[in-house]
């Protein structure tokens, strides 16, 4: 007997078996690849609705230079973004300007206004000159 081994064998696992494992395999991958998607989904589209929210939007710049400046109230200003300062710098009025500042035209009350958001500062203010009106920069 003591030369004898006693050999066990464990049955083979049947095909059906082998499917199953698998399946459940691919199926945990695939859910795990569909929740990671829909996290970074989510992580996109709250990080998107923030950095909407920075941007300011008409109502927003009012709101912000009339509580450092009297603003005409019977008139809704035109709002333009300065983009090219360097484009503006022959103008004296946009001396100091910087790219992202806003410009508030009041036509009826003759009145501009340069705003910078980032510091909440009047750069300058002025009246409309009829030459500056309609000229091309």
């Amino acid at each position: 007997m003591d030369n004898v081994r006693i050999r066990r064998s464990w049955p083979a696992e049947s095909k059906n078996e082998t499917r199953v494992k698998e399946r459940n395999r691919i199926s945990k991958t695939a859910i795990a690849v569909i929740g990671v998607v829909i996290l970074f989904g989510g992580i996109g589209f709250f990080v998107s609705k923030y950095l909407r929210s920075l941007g300011l939007n008409n109502d927003d710049i009012i709101s912000s230079v009339s509580k450092i400046y009297y603003l005409p109230e019977t008139e809704t200003p035109t709002i333009a973004t300065v983009t090219d300062p360097a484009k503006l710098k022959s103008k004296i009025f946009f001396m100091n300007a910087k790219s992202g500042d806003k410009v508030l035209i009041y036509i009826k009350a003759d009145k501009v206004i340069l705003y910078r958001p980032e510091e909440n500062k009047i750069i300058n203010v002025d009246r409309i000159k009829t030459s500056d009106i309609g000229t091309p920069q």
